[in-house]
Protein backbone atom coordinates (compact mmCIF):
# COMPACT_ATOMS: atom_id res chain seq x y z
CA UNK A 1 0.00 0.00 0.00
CA UNK A 2 1.56 3.48 -1.00
CA UNK A 3 2.59 6.17 1.92
CA UNK A 4 0.21 8.76 1.42
CA UNK A 5 1.47 12.35 2.96
CA UNK A 6 -1.30 13.50 5.65
CA UNK A 7 -2.37 17.47 4.67
CA UNK A 8 -2.97 19.34 7.65
CA UNK A 9 -6.08 20.91 7.63
CA UNK A 10 -4.79 24.70 6.18
CA UNK A 11 -2.51 22.49 4.05
CA UNK A 12 -5.77 20.33 2.42
CA UNK A 13 -8.03 23.67 2.45
CA UNK A 14 -4.92 25.89 0.44
CA UNK A 15 -5.50 22.98 -2.24
CA UNK A 16 -8.48 22.58 -2.42
CA UNK A 17 -8.44 26.19 -3.28
CA UNK A 18 -6.27 26.17 -5.73
CA UNK A 19 -7.80 23.57 -6.86
CA UNK A 20 -10.73 25.12 -7.55
CA UNK A 21 -9.47 28.63 -8.81
CA UNK A 22 -7.98 25.90 -12.06
CA UNK A 23 -11.21 24.49 -12.62
CA UNK A 24 -13.06 27.91 -12.73
CA UNK A 25 -9.90 29.26 -15.31
CA UNK A 26 -10.93 26.21 -17.06
CA UNK A 27 -14.70 26.40 -16.95
CA UNK A 28 -14.23 29.52 -18.12
CA UNK A 29 -11.54 28.52 -20.64
CA UNK A 30 -14.62 26.27 -22.30
CA UNK A 31 -17.39 28.53 -21.92
CA UNK A 32 -15.68 31.04 -23.96
CA UNK A 33 -14.67 28.54 -26.80
CA UNK A 34 -18.41 26.84 -26.43
CA UNK A 35 -19.50 30.69 -27.24
CA UNK A 36 -17.24 30.74 -30.44
CA UNK A 37 -18.18 27.98 -31.68
CA UNK A 38 -22.00 29.09 -31.30
CA UNK A 39 -21.09 31.96 -32.86
CA UNK A 40 -19.86 29.81 -35.98
CA UNK A 41 -22.57 27.74 -36.07
CA UNK A 42 -24.80 30.74 -36.69
CA UNK A 43 -23.22 31.83 -39.24
CA UNK A 44 -23.09 28.68 -40.72
CA UNK A 45 -26.81 28.21 -40.13
CA UNK A 46 -27.39 32.12 -41.60
CA UNK A 47 -25.24 30.53 -44.95
CA UNK A 48 -27.26 27.47 -45.35
CA UNK A 49 -30.71 29.87 -45.02
CA UNK A 50 -28.90 32.27 -47.46
CA UNK A 51 -28.58 28.97 -49.91
CA UNK A 52 -31.96 27.74 -49.04
CA UNK A 53 -33.13 31.19 -50.18
CA UNK A 54 -31.56 31.29 -53.55
CA UNK A 55 -32.77 28.28 -54.25
CA UNK A 56 -35.97 29.16 -53.93
CA UNK A 57 -35.94 32.13 -56.07
CA UNK A 58 -34.27 29.76 -58.81
CA UNK A 59 -36.27 28.84 -61.48
CA UNK A 60 -36.72 24.73 -60.88
CA UNK A 61 -35.96 24.07 -65.37
CA UNK A 62 -32.86 25.93 -64.71
CA UNK A 63 -31.77 24.37 -61.32
CA UNK A 64 -32.30 20.83 -63.54
CA UNK A 65 -30.03 21.62 -66.09
CA UNK A 66 -27.54 21.56 -63.75
CA UNK A 67 -27.96 18.16 -62.69
CA UNK A 68 -25.74 15.49 -63.55
CA UNK A 69 -25.14 11.56 -61.91
CA UNK A 70 -21.20 12.17 -60.89
CA UNK A 71 -22.47 15.75 -59.59
CA UNK A 72 -24.98 13.91 -56.99
CA UNK A 73 -22.49 11.42 -56.30
CA UNK A 74 -19.96 13.63 -55.77
CA UNK A 75 -22.56 15.99 -53.62
CA UNK A 76 -24.12 13.08 -51.70
CA UNK A 77 -20.73 12.05 -50.01
CA UNK A 78 -20.20 15.53 -49.23
CA UNK A 79 -23.19 16.00 -47.64
CA UNK A 80 -22.84 12.54 -46.03
CA UNK A 81 -19.32 13.92 -44.30
CA UNK A 82 -20.84 17.15 -43.48
CA UNK A 83 -24.28 14.92 -41.95
CA UNK A 84 -21.29 12.89 -39.99
CA UNK A 85 -19.32 15.64 -38.69
CA UNK A 86 -22.62 17.50 -37.55
CA UNK A 87 -23.45 14.40 -35.63
CA UNK A 88 -20.29 13.58 -33.81
CA UNK A 89 -20.52 18.02 -33.06
CA UNK A 90 -24.02 17.99 -31.53
CA UNK A 91 -22.88 14.87 -29.43
CA UNK A 92 -19.65 16.64 -28.46
CA UNK A 93 -22.05 19.83 -27.24
CA UNK A 94 -24.40 17.94 -25.53
CA UNK A 95 -21.80 15.94 -23.64
CA UNK A 96 -20.29 19.09 -22.86
CA UNK A 97 -23.16 20.86 -21.84
CA UNK A 98 -24.33 18.19 -19.53
CA UNK A 99 -20.38 18.59 -17.86
CA UNK A 100 -20.23 22.42 -17.98
CA UNK A 101 -22.54 24.16 -14.79
CA UNK A 102 -23.93 27.12 -16.24
CA UNK A 103 -22.34 30.46 -15.96
CA UNK A 104 -22.69 31.53 -12.26
CA UNK A 105 -23.89 28.45 -10.67
CA UNK A 106 -21.90 27.21 -7.66
CA UNK A 107 -19.27 24.50 -7.72
CA UNK A 108 -21.16 21.22 -6.74
CA UNK A 109 -19.91 19.74 -3.32
CA UNK A 110 -18.32 16.69 -3.54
Amino acid sequence: MPKTKKLSQQEALKQLLENNVTLQDKTTDILTEVKHLVKRIDKLLDLFEGAADFLKLEKPEKLASHKSPENDDALTKKLDAIIDSNRQLARSLAVLGRQVPPAGAPAPRR
